[in-house]
C-alpha cells in the first residue's frame, strides 16, 4: 500500500473542510475504506454540511494517525463502498448505519504531513531544541499557527478540557457588567472572548499566533459581534502596544486561559505591562500549568509509568503543540505570585482541577463512569485547600491591581 494512504485498520478518521460561508474548519469523524489508493467514505445525506463544504472545494484534508493527508474528491460506487464496509466493519453494522447513504466520496490522497500530537508527546529535549531554535516567540506563534485548524474541535471534544474551559469563564463573569471593556491575552481562536462578551461592553482579544487571530476574525464576523469583540495579534509581553492600536488607555478587567503564560518567559515586563493597563482595583485572573500535579504523578505511578510521573520536574519543559515541540515554563503557585506582587495582591487561587487528572488523561477519566460526578464534587471542596491548590494541574489565580 503507498505510503500516502492512511492505514486501513483503524476504525475512523476526521474529514477536515472549511465551512461554505465562514471559512471556518468543520471537523466529522467517519468510518472509511481503503482500496486501490483511494479512500472510501459514504454520507447518510447529500445536504450535509461537510458534503456541501467538500463538493464545493473539491479537496479535503484527512487526518488519520500521525498524518494529515491533502486529497483530492471525487464521486464515488455505493455498491463498492458498501461492499468495502462489509468486509471492514461488518454486515451488521454496514446494514444498520449505511445501507441508506445517500451518496459515495472517493478520495484521492495526494500529500501529506505530521498531524498535531498530544500535549504530553514531545520527542524533543531542551537542549536539542536549543541548539535549533534562535527565536522563541517565531516557534511558539509558529506552533500554534500549527495547532489553529484543530484547536477547537481538540478542545470541545475533551471533556476535562470542557470543564476547566466552563470553571474559567465562570469567574470572569462574576466580575463582568454590560459596561465593561475587558482585555484577554493568549485568546487562541476565541471562544472564551465570544461567550464572555455577552455580557459586557467590548473584549479586546490578544494572541501570538496570526492564524488564530484569522479565525477568531471569522468568528466574528459569521456572528456580527464586529463592535463588541476586537482580535489583535500581540504576544504578551508586547501587550502595551493595544493602547496603540485600539486607542483604549484603561480596562476593567484582564484574563489569560489555558497556560498562556506558561509560553512567556519575560513575565516581568509582561506583570509592569498590564499594570499599567488595568485601573485601579480592577482584577486579572489567569491559569497556568503547575509544576507538581499530584492526580498526573499519581495516575503514572498506578501504572507503573515512573518516568511519566515526574515529567514536569524539569524547567522549561517540552510540550507538542501543532505538532510542534516548544519549552514551556512551568510555575508552583508563589513562583508565579512573585511576578505580580509588586502591582496586584492575590485575591485567592485555586487548583484547577485538584483531584481530576490533566485533559490528556480525559479519555481514562471517563471510563470511571458515574464516579466522575462524585470526584468533580470532592473537587470542588478541596480545589481551594492547602494543599490541594498548590497541586493542580494548573492553578487559577485571582489579582486585583493596588
Amino acid at each position: 500500500m503507498p505510503k500516502t494512504i492512511p492505514e486501513s485498520n483503524t476504525d475512523t478518521l476526521k474529514l477536515i473542510t472549511r465551512g461554505r460561508k465562514t471559512g471556518l474548519p468543520h471537523i466529522v469523524k467517519l468510518r472509511f475504506a481503503v482500496q486501490d489508493g483511494f479512500i472510501y467514505i459514504l454520507a447518510g445525506s447529500k445536504r450535509s454540511d461537510w458534503v456541501l463544504n467538500v463538493i464545493k472545494s473539491g479537496t479535503v484534508q484527512v487526518k488519520s494517525g500521525e498524518f494529515i493527508y491533502e486529497a483530492g474528491v471525487y464521486v464515488g460506487s455505493k455498491e463498492l463502498a458498501l461492499k468495502l464496509f462489509n468486509e471492514k466493519y461488518g454486515e451488521s453494522l454496514t446494514s444498520k448505519w449505511y445501507a441508506d447513504s445517500e451518496l459515495c466520496l472517493r478520495l484521492k490522497p495526494i500529500s501529506r504531513r505530521y498531524t498535531v500530537r498530544g500535549e504530553g508527546a514531545s520527542r524533543t529535549t531542551f537542549s536539542t531544541w536549543r541548539t535549533n531554535n534562535l527565536d522563541y516567540y517565531s516557534t511558539i506563534a509558529d506552533a500554534f499557527d500549527s495547532a489553529s485548524e484543530e484547536y477547537d474541535y481538540t478542545i470541545s471534544h475533551n471533556y476535562i478540557n470542557s470543564w476547566i474551559r466552563k470553571k474559567s469563564v465562570s469567574e470572569v463573569l462574576k466580575l463582568v457588567n454590560r459596561d465593561s471593556i475587558l482585555l484577554e491575552i493568549g485568546c487562541g481562536t476565541g471562544e472564551e472572548a465570544l461567550k464572555i462578551a455577552k455580557y459586557a461592553k467590548l473584549v479586546v482579544a490578544t494572541d501570538i499566533s496570526s492564524r488564530m487571530i484569522e479565525l477568531l476574525t471569522l468568528k466574528v464576523k459569521a456572528k456580527k459581534m464586529e463592535g463588541k469583540v476586537i482580535p489583535l495579534r500581540l504576544a504578551a509581553s508586547k501587550i502595551e502596544n493595544v493602547r496603540k492600536l485600539t486607542g483604549i488607555e484603561k480596562f476593567d478587567l484582564a484574563y489569560s486561559f489555558n497556560g498562556c503564560l506558561n509560553c512567556e518567559p519575560n513575565l516581568g515586563i509582561f506583570s509592569e505591562s498590564l499594570g499599567r493597563l488595568l485601573k485601579p482595583y480592577s482584577c486579572f485572573i489567569c491559569s497556568i500549568r503547575n509544576p507538581v500535579c499530584s492526580s498526573e504523578m499519581l495516575s503514572h505511578l498506578f501504572t507503573f509509568q515512573l518516568k511519566k510521573a515526574t515529567s514536569r520536574k524539569n524547567q522549561p519543559t517540552m510540550v507538542s503543540v501543532g505538532g510542534k515541540d516548544i519549552p514551556a515554563f512551568y510555575y508552583t503557585p508563589n513562583e508565579f505570585i512573585h511576578y505580580f506582587q509588586h502591582l496586584f495582591r492575590i485575591r485567592r487561587f485555586f487548583a484547577l482541577p485538584a483531584i481530576l487528572p490533566p485533559a490528556y488523561l480525559s479519555d481514562y477519566y471517563l471510563k470511571m463512569g458515574p464516579l466522575t460526578r462524585l470526584a468533580e464534587y470532592i473537587d470542588k471542596l478541596f480545589c481551594s485547600i492547602p494543599p490541594f491548590n498548590m497541586l493542580g494541574d494548573q492553578t487559577l489565580f485571582i489579582f486585583e491591581k493596588i
